[in-house]
């Protein structure tokens, strides 16, 4: 008798459990998306076209002091659009605010003094950092292999 009632409870409990493990599947899913959605317009407009092209004209500006506030502007638009990952995944934020904070270091002396090989290595590497936190540290979304082009 006990038996027969253990028996009838395993397939509703087996049940649950798959409904469980399906929920939070699917919210993963969800989540990745939601990430991913956040993430393109700032991968694609951003990182690969208008970022690069105000830091290559930065670079090679001999007026170091106009580049540089418009690589500013640039810096701060992208700082405002980002913000939702300073609730979704607060570590990958601090790392970009401190990337974009060693930025504005670089163009503010860069400004005040001459150009050095310190400061374009300090800019390539704080530039890296911000890479690498959208393409390697969000978790769950491969959001590289979205970005990919064929």
């Amino acid at each position: 008798m006990i038996f027969t009632n253990l028996m009838a409870l395993i397939p509703p409990c087996v049940m649950c459990v798959i409904a469980i493990i399906t929920f939070y599947l699917s919210e993963r899913r969800m989540k990745s998306k939601r990430e991913i959605e956040f993430s393109k317009p700032l991968y694609q407009a951003y990182l690969l076209s208008t970022l690069p092209k105000a830091l290559r004209t930065y670079i090679t500006s001999e007026d170091k002091q106009q580049s540089g506030t418009q690589l500013s502007y640039l810096l701060r638009d992208f700082k405002n659009d980002m913000l939702y990952f300073k609730y979704a995944h607060s570590k990958i934020y601090d790392q970009l605010l401190s990337a974009l904070a060693t930025i504005e270091h670089c163009i503010v002396q860069d400004e005040v003094s001459k150009s050095n090989p310190t400061t374009l290595t300090l800019l390539n590497d704080s530039f890296h950092k911000i890479y690498k936190a959208f393409l390697f540290d969000l978790p769950d979304d491969r959001i590289d292999s979205y970005f990919k082009f064929k």
